[in-house]
């Protein structure tokens, strides 16, 4: 079954504690609370208006939704989580983010977790990769903790708000799953 299939077979996840599911319209102003906070703009998605949230939504989370999942927790939407899937080099990479009121509970652990067992076990991948920014320790303890291993820095690898950014890249590799 090609990853595009399984992936539209499996828009929803259940953890323990958490259901990642499609994104909605209305997840607009949650969406536009998460990502307006200066912790997840330094790293993550930047909203500075409710609009560029239904922008974001309509372009990229509702906009080409297989493999973006909605992290909720009791219903309320807490961050995200996505992957990318490389069917002909069967890898894909994955992403997360929460808002700061939910960190430091092993959420985004959970949630990044259920994504990279539909990589392996569902999607038959060899290869989970993540990347993160090196000022961002936090999102790499999260990577370790999924088993990721770090395979290298890419030394000021893009500019961000005028800031050379070193990005981390770590994997995870079935056979050591």
């Amino acid at each position: 079954m090609s990853y595009s299939v399984t992936l539209l077979k499996h828009q929803v996840l259940r953890t323990d504690r958490l259901v990642l599911r499609p994104f909605a319209v209305t997840d607009a102003k949650r969406l536009f609370e998460i990502g307006s906070q200066a912790p997840v703009a330094e790293f993550s998605i930047k909203y500075k208006t409710l609009d560029a949230a239904y922008a974001g939504l309509a372009d990229y989370w509702i906009g080409s939704p297989l493999g973006k999942f909605a992290v909720t927790l009791d219903g309320e939407l807490i961050g995200a989580c996505e992957l990318h899937a490389d069917e002909k080099n069967r890898k894909a990479e994955i992403g997360y983010l929460l808002d700061p009121a939910y960190w430091g509970h092993g959420y985004a652990t959970e949630a990044a977790a259920a994504v990279m067992a539909l990589c392996f076990d569902l999607l038959d991948v060899t290869r989970v990769e993540a990347m993160h920014d090196a000022r961002n320790p936090r999102s790499g303890r999260v990577m370790l903790r999924l088993g990721m291993h770090e395979e290298g820095r890419l030394e000021a690898e893009h500019i961000e708000d005028g800031v050379a950014v070193t990005t981390v890249v770590m994997a995870k590799l079935k056979d050591r799953k």
